[in-house]
């Protein structure tokens, strides 16, 4: 059985691996730039546990970048827009405030899965016992 690279090649890069996953790296990508096959990639994954808690920690904050980008976009922000100009052959930076209002689509996203009993479209109503119901569902022409 061949000896693992493990100690040499994949524990002195531990926080390069969780940059990597920080950035959103697949395990496939990851696999790729260790230059490791899929099985090696799970042996180490069964083998190491600072190496599971390396992929998991990063992609705990790679999920928390993704939820704040995702309530930034749904409450609206402001950034800064920045150009270079060049001015009769001196060059210089113009910078703008900008604010880019909420999404719409975020909002309801996030409020549908926060709070699905005020926000989904869907209710839901449990009945108990001999109950008969008629629904009529008409739809207008309007």
């Amino acid at each position: 059985m061949a000896k693992s690279k493990y100690k040499s090649h994949v524990e002195p890069r531990l926080e390069t691996i969780k940059a990597w996953k920080r950035k959103g790296l697949t395990d496939e990508e990851i696999m790729k730039n260790l230059k490791i096959g899929k099985q090696t990639f799970y042996n180490y994954k069964k083998r190491h546990v600072d190496f599971v808690d390396a992929l998991k920690e990063a992609l705990e904050d790679f999920v928390t970048t993704i939820e704040n980008a995702h309530a930034k976009s749904a409450t609206g922000f402001e950034y800064e827009e920045r150009k270079v100009i060049n001015d009769n052959g001196k060059k210089r930076v113009e910078i703008t405030k900008k604010y880019m209002p909420g999404n719409v689509t975020a909002q309801i996203h996030i409020l549908k899965n926060r709070s699905p009993i005020h926000w989904h479209d869907r209710k839901e109503i449990e009945l108990q016992g001999n109950i008969k119901i008629n629904v009529c569902i008409t739809e207008d022409d309007e």
